[in-house]
């Protein structure tokens, strides 16, 4: 299992480096065919953090503190939602949510208008946008589409963009790894198999990179959605037959 293991996060950090996103999405995508979707959250939550802390460290001079706030705070409110959704629910029931979220972020993105630019929203949407996005990220690690879109009205530009969804994901990772420490599911063995796997995610990183200038983006990454939705689609239906069964 290790090595299926490995293999998926380098694959994922490959197609992270490659188009910019898609890391976690990937990784959960795929992952829980072969584990519970308990223990890959877990898994991904550590590993994860090692590509969104880089990124923040070399933009952190695009961060706009008054801008990004309401996000922030969303976040801390909404991830322990999140968390407790993962531990509480029926194994099946976290299995369809899981479905439907990758499935309606595929379509989403795949289909989405482009949103008119528009003042900056009212704080109490970015609460919102927050909160929710800290409920998806705290029990899936999928936490990005309310986020995005957020963002998108607001018309960010892409270095403030990329720094802020940094520091938000930053966020959301130290809450819910706080989390998930209190209340031991984040365990010494999760954490040396994190070890093993970080190699792998610092070398598919660096290597997509640098195939990202050969491959033409926006087709690659229309690809990459339809892959999600395939996997998300597969997920669901399967979850839904275990269900009824």
């Amino acid at each position: 299992m290790l090595q299926t293991y490995l293999l998926i996060v380098f694959v994922a950090a490959v197609l992270q480096g490659l188009s910019g996103f898609g890391f976690g999405l990937v990784c959960m995508s795929v992952l829980p065919f072969f584990v519970p979707v308990r223990f890959a959250v877990v898994l991904i939550s550590v590993l994860r953090a090692v590509p969104v802390a880089t990124l923040l460290i070399q933009l952190r001079r695009h961060l706009e503190w008054r801008r990004i706030a309401p996000l922030l705070l969303g976040a801390v409110a909404g991830v322990p939602v999140g968390v407790w959704f993962l531990r509480t629910a029926s194994p099946t029931a976290v299995r369809v949510a899981l479905g439907v979220v990758l499935t309606s972020y595929a379509l989403w993105a795949l289909f989405r208008p482009t949103p008119a630019e528009r003042p900056e929203p009212a704080r109490g949407w970015g609460l919102l946008a927050g909160a929710l996005g800290g409920v998806l990220g705290g029990g899936f690690n999928t936490g990005g589409p309310p986020v995005v879109l957020y963002a998108a009205v607001a018309g960010w530009q892409r270095d403030m963009l990329r720094a802020s969804l940094s520091c938000y994901f930053s966020t959301v990772i130290v809450v819910q790894l706080s989390l998930f420490a209190g209340s031991g599911i984040l365990t010494l063995d999760v954490l040396r198999v994190q070890l093993l796997a970080a190699p792998a995610v610092i070398l598919g990183t660096w290597l997509g990179s640098k195939l990202a200038s050969r491959v033409p983006q926006a087709r690659f990454q229309r690809g990459l959605l339809v892959l999600i939705l395939i996997l998300g689609l597969t997920f669901l239906v399967r979850s839904l037959r275990g269900l009824i069964s």
